[in-house]
């Protein structure tokens, strides 16, 4: 069956009302062209191939910080601040990162877009990488108090993130990792659009690749005591 890739712009309009927002946001200068050290990435090797996605659904308030989406990268500029964008890698492994770092240069928030996904992380240690002293500071920033609308945040238990996602696919005494996924019918404006595209297709071809989407969430997390220190969340969208 062919499988095509959603646009970010489509995936958008299908993720929100109204016109999508996540293209282009205030940022200072030019984004950097950089290496992969970002060892934080799971968009550089996503471990994910690995695991049998879990037939469920996962909150969008898992994918929300201070009532924002994640997809929404000019509000998450209006909220944090201005900052230095970073882009790694090509196709597949194509990521643009924006960093934000609490005062004590301690706790990090990044986003990161892809072709078809987006993804956010939370940690508060780790090495440097290529690219972190550009690091927006937020007072708005720290440990303690900072956590998705779902609750997300770090120092939490395996079982406090179990109460909040459910079983995971995988787990150890360091990690745990969560691989779920289900289709959504396709908005009927996306619809009409992909139709008026793709004039050369039967009905029949038509409505049996591009009817629905799979969308498929991604989570690790780490541990260190015990406790969170290490949070990545990745949404994609496909055809």
């Amino acid at each position: 069956m062919l499988r095509r890739l959603v646009t970010l712009g489509l995936i958008l309009a299908a993720l929100m009302p109204g016109p999508p927002v996540v293209a282009q946001s205030p940022i200072l200068n030019r984004p950097l062209h950089l290496d992969n050290s970002d060892w934080w990435s799971v968009g550089k090797d996503d471990d994910s191939d690995d695991l049998k996605p879990q037939s469920r659904q996962l909150s969008l308030s898992n994918f929300r910080v201070s009532g924002i989406s994640i997809w929404n990268h000019r509000a998450i500029v209006e909220k944090f601040g201005q900052v230095r964008e970073t882009i790694r890698g090509d196709a597949g492994t194509y990521r643009r990162q924006s960093c934000y770092v609490s005062p004590d240069r301690k706790f990090h928030f990044i986003v990161e877009y892809g072709e078809v996904n987006a993804a956010y992380y939370f940690f508060d240690r780790g090495p440097d990488w290529n690219g972190s002293a550009y690091c927006t500071v937020s007072p708005l920033l720290s440990r303690q108090n900072f956590s998705t609308d779902s609750g997300l945040r770090l120092g939490m238990t395996p079982a406090q993130l179990r109460a909040v996602l459910g079983e995971p696919s995988a787990f150890s005494r360091s990690d745990m990792q969560h691989f779920v996924g289900f289709k959504k019918p396709t908005p009927p404006g996306d619809l009409k659009r992909w139709r008026e595209q793709h004039p050369e297709m039967t009905d029949e071809e038509f409505y049996e690749n591009y009817a629905e989407l799979d969308v498929t969430y991604y989570v690790l997390a780490r541990f260190s005591d015990g406790r969170l220190s290490y949070l990545a969340v990745s949404r994609a969208e496909t055809y």
